[in-house]
């Protein structure tokens, strides 16, 4: 038996143990870096089950997912759009018998849809579903402003950028280089000053639509709360309206307004802001366009294509996210 069964027998084994359920079916899911994530289904429901990697997920960040998942559950209980987590003798992070750490929640229904493609009411429905998680979060978590992660100075972005610069330099590869040329422009006429006023708080911090289930138009799940901690909030903002409506080089204009109104309806959201935020997303992952490497995730492709598009554009997106 290869490791991979071995880790799932142990899992549902467990799962079987613990809650008490037949495990009859079940389809693993491809999706994600390294954690291992089935849909199973059970005499009684169907589940969603997730197991955390050791290598990526040591036992010093367990705490952290076991607050997340709690969290997850607080809004669940809220009524909010989000898979219910289970707990075992009051544990969301459950360990298996060989001591796998794994957790399990109800399977919503609804599908992913394509990058690029969010219609205008499905953008909104997302923008209103964001902006009341926001509200809830004010009110479940504490207030704080230590960041989990914060801005690199532009001297460190223009050191990673000479390093990124000469290894596609080095192998001769023409898009990267052209590509990098774009973004040594921006870097070099912009600062770290214009994100002082990004707002500081909880945030999912991985909004794509990869953690987004609709049915029909409406917004079934936000999945995958694994990320959320204390962040600049915009990442919320830019990152659905890039993974929604980015396409070829092209913005939905009408789907990514519509997202600003539906966010609208539980928090204020101005054009100025939407625009650092984009702006703020694209300096976050600057640092992840380089010469493609075997096996390189298409998420990570697709986010660099998309920051690209903000870099063309950088200074006419106040014009083209104008509301006249």
């Amino acid at each position: 038996m290869n490791v991979m069964n071995s880790i799932r027998d142990d899992i549902f084994h467990s799962i079987e143990k613990y809650f008490e359920l037949k495990v009859v079916d079940h389809q693993q899911i491809k999706l994600g870096y390294r954690n291992l994530k089935w849909e199973i289904h059970t005499s009684g429901e169907s589940l969603f089950v997730k197991q955390y990697h050791k290598g990526r997920y040591p036992e010093h960040l367990i705490p952290g997912l076991e607050a997340s998942l709690r969290t997850q559950a607080r809004l669940w209980e809220l009524n909010l759009p989000v898979p219910r987590p289970y707990s075992f003798k009051g544990q969301y992070m459950i360990h298996s018998s060989n001591g796998e750490n794994f957790m399990v929640t109800e399977k919503c229904p609804g599908k992913n849809r394509a990058p690029g493609t969010l219609n205008e009411v499905q953008m909104y429905n997302l923008g209103k579903a964001v902006g009341e998680m926001h509200t809830a979060l004010d009110t479940l978590l504490p207030d704080s402003e230590v960041l989990h992660w914060d801005i690199r100075s532009k001297e460190d972005m223009i050191e990673d950028w000479n390093e990124r610069w000469q290894e596609a330099e080095s192998v001769g590869c023409e898009k990267t280089l052209s590509y990098l040329k774009d973004q040594f422009l921006v870097l070099d006429q912009n600062d770290t000053e214009q994100f002082s006023a990004c707002e500081v708080g909880w945030s999912h911090w991985d909004l794509f639509v990869d953690n987004i289930l609709f049915e029909g138009d409406e917004v079934s799940a936000i999945l995958d709360f694994d990320r959320l901690n204390i962040v600049y909030r915009d990442f919320d903002i830019a990152r659905p309206i890039l993974s929604g409506c980015v396409s070829n080089q092209k913005l939905n204009v009408k789907s990514a307004i519509a997202f600003v109104n539906g966010f609208r309806k539980y928090q204020p959201l101005t054009i100025e802001r939407v625009v650092r935020a984009l702006k703020l997303n694209w300096w976050r992952e600057a640092e992840w366009l380089s010469v493609p490497k075997p096996g390189r995730s298409a998420v990570l492709t697709r986010f660099n294509d998309e920051n690209r598009w903000v870099a063309t554009h950088w200074y006419q997106l106040e014009e083209i996210f104008s509301e006249k």
